[in-house]
């Protein structure tokens, strides 16, 4: 994987010093650096999550903490938003404990 990205890379950068030099065309240097740019983006998301313990469980806590009423809407919309996109990925999304705030007075 390691080499065909350096690979790419070079490729590039050989081609753009070409293309400096008047001895390659644009359209070719943005093909290389297409190229490159993609082995790149590919071999980054291949090292993420690659690991057996990555499809371990987790647990997400959130606290609004100070700042009042704001706060509590805003680990609300939080909480939501978390909640949705598990069950959008079809993960088993479980609440283990929730306190509501004390509102406005």
């Amino acid at each position: 994987m390691f080499q065909r990205v350096e690979s790419s890379v070079d490729d590039f950068a050989v081609l753009f010093d070409f293309w400096k030099e008047g001895e390659a065309t644009e359209e070719e240097v943005k093909e290389a650096y297409q190229k490159a740019y993609n082995s790149i983006e590919e071999a980054e998301f291949k090292s993420t999550l690659n690991k057996p313990e990555d499809e371990m469980p987790a647990v997400l806590q959130i606290n609004s903490g100070a700042g009042g009423t704001e706060s509590q809407d805003w680990a609300e919309i939080l909480l939501r938003m978390y909640r949705m996109y598990g069950e959008k990925q079809g993960w088993n999304v479980t609440e283990l404990d929730y306190q509501t705030g004390d509102g406005a007075k």
